[in-house]
C-alpha cells in the first residue's frame, strides 16, 4: 500500500518567524544556509517547512512516533532533489519515503510518499 501526506504552508507564516527570529527551533543550521542563500529566503523556508510537516505526518503512520521538526533535516542533493534525514539516533528507523517541493511567491507544498507494509 502506498501511503501519502501533502502539507501546505503560506509564506507569509514563515515571514513571521523570521522576523521573531524563532528559525533556529524549526531548521537546522545547513536548512538555513541553503535557503538564505536565494533572494526570497522565505519562499524556501516555507518549501522546507511544509516538507518537514509532511514528512511527520507520514512518518507518524509508518513508524507509529512523533517527530519535531529539528528531528527532521530537509537537505538537497546536486541535483536539487529534496531528501529526508533524520536525526542521528533515529538514522536505524529511516524508511524510504519520496519528497516533492514545490512553491510560489505565496505558498508551499510538499508531498511524501512511501510503501507501507499492512
Amino acid at each position: 500500500m502506498t501511503l501519502s501526506e501533502i502539507a501546505i504552508i503560506p509564506v507569509r507564516e514563515v515571514e513571521k518567524d523570521v522576523k521573531k527570529k524563532r528559525l533556529m527551533k524549526i531548521f537546522s543550521d545547513n536548512e538555513l544556509r541553503y535557503c538564505f542563500r536565494f533572494k526570497n529566503s522565505s519562499v524556501h523556508l516555507a518549501g522546507k517547512l511544509a516538507a518537514k510537516k509532511a514528512s511527520i505526518k507520514i512518518l507518524r503512520k509508518i513508524i507509529g512516533q512523533n517527530y519535531a521538526p529539528r528531528d527532521i533535516e530537509i537537505i538537497n542533493l546536486r541535483s536539487g532533489k529534496p531528501v529526508i534525514v533524520l536525526g542521528k539516533k533515529e538514522q536505524n528507523k529511516n524508511p524510504e519515503i519520496s519528497l516533492s517541493i514545490s512553491h510560489t511567491k505565496d505558498i508551499a507544498v510538499a508531498l511524501c510518499t512511501a510503501n507501507a507494509n499492512v
